[in-house]
């Protein structure tokens, strides 16, 4: 099914009355209200009746899955459930990975898999296919130069993912940084086909678009006049389209949300990545 950002933005009330009351006001480290307005719109839209949650932290997505659709059921998958703070009574919690998971006890038939766990979407989307879904959302969906996993952005630019972590800002530091350097020359040498390192290629975009029916970034409501890495929104960073708003002082729900929270707060809560909806 494709979809358009004109099909999402009705369900923008909706979604800010259940974020209003959102359990967790502060999710550092988590989803803001982007990439949570994304993901509450594409379910609405689409209506799976099974949701697989990959990477779960705090819980706050769980909750906008839960109130997208009251009536689906959830598998959380996550590998630290002591981080969790909001839990749905509509899920089933797993510390196991995506592919720990016996998918033949599950009927899969409408389901849609959330990707939030920094691991490399090229490898899920084959793990995908392999167990039978066909649809998912990639939150982490880095653009070239940036991040720590390889990102469905990096396949299609055919740039590649050569460092485990892209961004200077989360480097390692001191003796770590050395140890690293030796982990990546490893990888690079030896291993290149593997999840961490992937170089510059063309046959893993030929790959995807062979199986992708259907690639679509949402674009976000506001943002912060830099993005997350401190950069202009240009080139590799450049949107297809612009946000809703210009200026979230001048919408009534926005201001209610953002008006009491300190500039890295509101900073942390535009964070946007390039959240996108693929089917294959």
């Amino acid at each position: 099914m494709s979809l358009s950002n004109n099909d999402l933005i009705k369900y923008l009330d909706d979604f800010f009355e259940i974020y209003k009351n959102r359990p967790i006001k502060n999710n550092f480290g988590g989803m803001g209200i982007n990439h949570c307005f994304a993901l509450y719109s594409i379910l609405r839209s689409l209506k799976p009746n099974l949701i697989i949650e990959s990477g779960v932290w705090k819980g706050q997505s769980t909750y906008i899955i839960e109130n997208a659709l009251p009536k689906s059921n959830i598998v959380c998958l996550d590998p630290i459930p002591k981080n969790r703070l909001f839990n749905s009574k509509n899920a089933i919690y797993f510390e196991n990975d995506f592919v720990g998971i016996d998918w033949t006890k599950f009927d899969i038939k409408n389901s849609l898999c959330f990707f939030d766990d920094h691991q490399n979407a090229y490898s899920r989307l084959m793990e995908m296919k392999w167990w039978g879904f066909n649809r998912a959302i990639f939150e982490d969906n880095f653009p070239d130069g940036e991040g720590d996993c390889y990102s469905l952005k990096n396949v299609l630019s055919g740039l590649g993912h050569f460092n485990i972590q892209m961004s200077k800002e989360y480097l390692p530091k001191g003796k770590n940084k050395l140890i690293r350097k030796i982990e990546e020359w490893v990888l690079n040498r030896y291993y290149w086909r593997q999840s961490m390192i992937r170089k510059k290629n063309d046959v893993d975009k030929a790959a995807l678009k062979l199986n992708l029916k259907n690639y679509f970034e949402v674009i976000p409501l506001i943002l912060n006049k830099k993005n997350f890495w401190g950069r202009d929104w240009s080139g590799y960073y450049e949107l297809k389209n612009k946000p809703f708003y210009s200026n979230w002082e001048s919408n009534k729900n926005l201001l209610e949300i953002l008006s009491s929270m300190n500039t890295e707060e509101i900073k942390n809560e535009l964070n946007y990545c390039f959240i996108c909806y693929v089917e294959i």
